[in-house]
């Protein structure tokens, strides 16, 4: 099952690459992807079990419940929708370490067992990426020497059958297998033990002592500390688990150093994980609650658990560094008590307290447009509510807020909507201003000017435009490009972008479009928008503040 879902994932590669007007479920995408960790998982679970019968039934239950996670799932993805299938997916990951090490003895098997893994993994990706530049200098060389026009994708193909099929192939290949998953003795590379004794180990004490001087510095001074000491004890605090792994054969070599760290390494950072929390603790006044911060505050709260795990068993088995650390993640992501859940139910009880304090809705439903006009209200109450609308909106959906509207919400982007609530905005932050990207596909292209007299390459940067002709200048007036002759002044060309830039504005700040889309045809030209960038402000004029075409002229 893990062979299948990396070729699906290399055909939905393969298909956005050479079909540019493919539509692929989204829903696949997470099928595949999160498939391979998962399946592999569950087929390493499986070998456990002497009995083959029992083996396949998980096996045929894992795909069962894959299939109904991902049946469940929207089709538009929300952004919690990414996050809960990233999760997972990283969860399945880190399981394939331990679930074949789940007995009580087998420290030296599951270290030998990871150390493997890695290895193979990181060679294996060595090895497409030799393959990929051995392919694409082939590429190159028949482009240069024959003269053959080798397009881009020819080098995305290559990219595909190198990097999502050639090395997880070699990887799933090389994965130690039965028996030899459980041998009792060990392997420590000369390599492992210079990059932990003498490279990891020098840079984590440098790190803790600066962490150590800055705490010493905040209690002193008497201040919240900087948000960025969260990031910064994360960091100290994953690499020192890492560390801890790679010198794990120095402990049972009885190596002082081996010992001394896994022995206080823990104690060390403890302190630094209260300083965590005091961080975290200053993000939430400021800021509330989010996906994000939620994840952050359970990644604190785990790393109590273990380092008090470690000082008490001493760190004897590291492989409960993975198991506790799964298991907080996936409980953490499913059902009522998801970050998920937690995060909107706090962020609409606070939406609707902000409604009521600036009297937006009567009976639980948010006033038509014309009444909210006419209500003064406090410009930070408004900020405050238009991002909660906005996180909602963008991480949720447009139906998690429809409850506070009459009318339909489900053909508005978030931008619409906000403007529904009588609030301003601009493409992440609100100033009145909302803007629009739409692109050329690259694909490619073949004009047919024969009908056509003259080409001209139209370049407009921050209002100047460029033409490159010494005979003819060009202008934009109100989305209305227009070509003139210099000496007589005579308009040749006029062409309205009205019609095009109201289309685009359907959609919310990047797209890509085919050559059709892209296409503006008259009477006597024919315009082809290669990129365009346009913003429409509080009064709902379109502002064209980048733009290169081609323009031919009959």
């Amino acid at each position: 099952m893990t062979v299948f879902c990396v070729l699906g994932l290399a055909v939905l590669f393969l298909i956005n690459i050479n079909d540019k007007n493919s539509d692929i479920p989204e829903r696949l995408w997470v099928l595949f992807g999160l498939g391979i960790p998962f399946t592999l998982m569950v087929a390493l679970l499986a070998e456990n079990f002497k009995n083959n019968i029992v083996g396949i039934g998980l096996q045929i239950i894992g795909i069962v419940a894959l299939i109904l996670h991902v049946f469940f799932l929207p089709e538009k993805l929300q952004i919690v929708d990414i996050y809960q299938s990233v999760v997972f997916g990283l969860s399945c990951a880190l399981s394939v370490f331990f679930v074949s090490f789940l007995k009580k003895y087998d420290a030296v098997p599951f270290w030998e067992f990871s150390k493997t893994v890695i290895i193979q993994l990181i060679t294996a990706f060595i090895f497409a990426g030799v393959l990929m530049l051995g392919f694409s200098l082939a590429a190159l060389s028949i482009d240069q020497l024959f003269k053959v026009d080798v397009h881009d994708e020819v080098y995305e193909n290559l990219s595909v059958i190198c990097f999502a099929l050639y090395a997880p192939f070699y990887f799933l290949t090389n994965i130690p297998y039965d028996s030899d998953k459980y041998l009792q003795e060990y392997k420590f590379d000369k390599f492992l033990k210079i990059l932990g004794l003498y490279i990891l180990l020098p840079i984590l004490a440098v790190y803790a002592i600066i962490l150590y001087v800055y705490a010493f510095k905040i209690i002193v001074e008497w201040q919240l500390p900087n948000g960025w000491v969260t990031w910064l004890v994360s960091v100290l605090a994953l690499a020192g688990f890492v560390t801890m792994m790679i010198l794990y054969p120095l402990r049972l070599q009885r190596n002082k150093v081996g010992l001394y760290f896994s022995h206080f390494f823990p104690a060390i950072l403890l302190p630094l994980v209260i300083l965590m929390t005091i961080g975290i603790s200053r993000r939430f006044d400021d800021y509330g609650l989010t996906v994000n911060r939620a994840y952050v505050f359970l990644f604190n709260l785990w790393l109590y658990g273990i380092c008090v795990y470690l000082l008490i068993s001493h760190a004897k088995y590291l492989k409960w560094i993975f198991v506790s650390f799964v298991t907080v993640a996936v409980i953490s992501s499913v059902g009522p008590w998801s970050v998920y859940h937690i995060t909107q139910r706090n962020m609409q009880d606070n939406t609707e307290k902000l409604l009521n304090d600036i009297h937006y809705q009567k009976d639980g439903k948010i006033l038509p447009l014309e009444q909210l006009k006419q209500i003064n209200v406090d410009k930070v109450a408004l900020d405050k509510l238009s991002a909660k609308f906005d996180y909602l909106i963008n991480y949720y959906g447009s139906g998690i807020v429809q409850k506070y509207f009459d009318d339909d919400l489900s053909k508005l982007n978030r931008y619409e909507i906000l403007e529904r609530l009588n609030m301003k905005t601009n493409y992440g932050s609100y100033t009145g201003n909302r803007y629009y990207n739409a692109h050329l596909m690259s694909e490619n292209v073949i004009l047919d000017i024969s009908n056509y007299k003259t080409m001209f390459k139209i370049n407009l940067q921050h209002g100047e435009i460029n033409l490159n002709n010494s005979v003819y200048a060009a202008k934009m007036e109100n989305s209305t490009l227009m070509i003139f002759n210099k000496i007589t002044g005579k308009t040749i060309v006029q062409v309205s972008l009205s019609d095009k830039l109201n289309e685009f504005s359907k959609y919310e700040n990047y797209k890509e479009y085919t050559l059709k889309d892209m296409t503006v045809s008259g009477m006597n030209y024919q315009l082809i928008i290669e990129t365009i960038n346009a913003q429409r402000n509080s009064e709902k004029n379109m502002v064209i503040n980048d733009f290169e075409a081609i323009l031919m002229i009959r």
